[in-house]
């Protein structure tokens, strides 16, 4: 099998039912027909082997994390995904990989509505994924990272921390297959290890949050460096914009206190015994996390507080932005740049999103 008959057996769409898709898989470009009076919105994001998943993580989860991440940022700028590309690099072509790989990736692509319509395939020393999705949105929808003012509510639209528990219980599966299975704490490690491979994406909340958020971000590298994005493009304060954060995830240290107590997570010991540390730097969680003024939040409780619930979705106020310049977590002043964010380049390698 060469390049263009995998193509045609795993990738090629004939019949796309988005009529905007005039051209698509084929070609040398995608022709594509853009709604009147709408802006288009784009993001781009990679996945390379041994960086963002292991030998063993399953195929499906690598195709749902892949369009995931980037369903998360089209969410967090309250756009309507539409199209995508994909590149694929493979070291050798393995049929059962890709068609479980193409299965799941066609599945969540069709459960958002987003249409494949070209991308490229080539070979390399190892598998590099990288997906660009593009989507649809009004200039006024457009919710961004820039917007945050003094007074603002911080909010999360779900509890974190539980992808980092997650991506721990995979390590240590590299070390230990049967790490779970025999563990008195099955339940909860399969919990936390299927959270880490199939993050759910708010997109049906996005497009709540647009009417009411200054700002939102979606939570990929941490809190507190995603959140910092926030403040640092967040220009319209006369001052340097400070944050104040308080919160206590209950669920999330009952769930800590158990890893901590298994003797073969011992190498994890100093980040297990912080909590506070395992939710703000926790990455992969895909969680939107908005900034809005009290009022438009209150406003937001009144008349979404009961359709969010039948999505699963709870609302946790857990800071606010300041005018102090400074970074203040449950009381403590700390330093933005000693706390651990993920960044390329600078962790080691797999996953170092803790």
């Amino acid at each position: 099998m060469h390049e263009f008959d995998l193509i045609q057996r795993f990738f090629n769409v004939s019949n796309y039912s988005d009529s905007s898709v005039m051209v698509g898989i084929g070609d040398d470009c995608a022709l594509l027909q853009a709604q009147p009076n709408k802006s288009i919105v784009v993001s781009t994001d990679s996945m390379v082997e041994n960086v963002h998943f292991s030998s063993i993580t399953p195929t499906d989860a690598i195709a749902h994390k892949l369009v995931a991440s980037n369903i998360s940022d089209i969410s967090a700028s309250g756009g309507i995904p539409k199209w995508a590309t994909l590149s694929l690099t493979l070291p050798c072509i393995n049929e059962a990989w890709l068609t479980q790989f193409s299965q799941t990736l066609h599945s969540q692509l069709n459960k958002y509505g987003v249409s494949l319509i070209g991308g490229d395939t080539t070979s390399g020393e190892q598998i590099h994924l990288s997906m660009t999705l593009m989507g649809e949105c009004s200039n006024s929808d457009f919710m961004g990272r820039g917007g945050a003012e003094v007074g603002d509510m911080i909010c999360l639209c779900d509890h974190i921390g539980e992808a980092t528990l997650g991506l721990i219980v995979e390590k240590n599966l590299l070390n230990d297959p049967n790490f779970i299975k025999n563990s008195s704490n099955f339940t909860l490690l399969t919990s936390l290890l299927n959270r880490f491979y199939y993050p759910e994406i708010q997109l049906a909340t996005s497009h709540i949050l647009k009417d009411y958020a200054n700002a939102t971000i979606d939570i990929s590298d941490g809190l507190l460096q995603d959140l910092g994005h926030v403040i640092k493009n967040s220009k319209k304060a006369k001052n340097p914009l400070g944050v104040e954060l308080c919160f206590n995830f209950k669920n999330l240290k009952k769930k800590v206190e158990i890893l901590r107590k298994n003797n073969k997570l011992s190498c994890y010991k100093e980040l297990l015994t912080d909590n506070d540390k395992v939710a703000l730097t926790s990455g992969e969680e895909y969680t939107l996390c908005s900034i809005m003024s009290p009022h438009k939040l209150k406003a937001l409780q009144k008349q979404h507080q009961e359709y969010l619930a039948t999505l699963g979705i709870k609302l946790y106020t857990i800071g606010e932005v300041t005018n102090t310049n400074k970074w203040v977590v449950n009381g403590k002043t700390i330093c933005l740049d000693d706390e651990i964010g993920y960044k390329h380049f600078t962790n080691s390698k797999y996953h170092s999103k803790t």
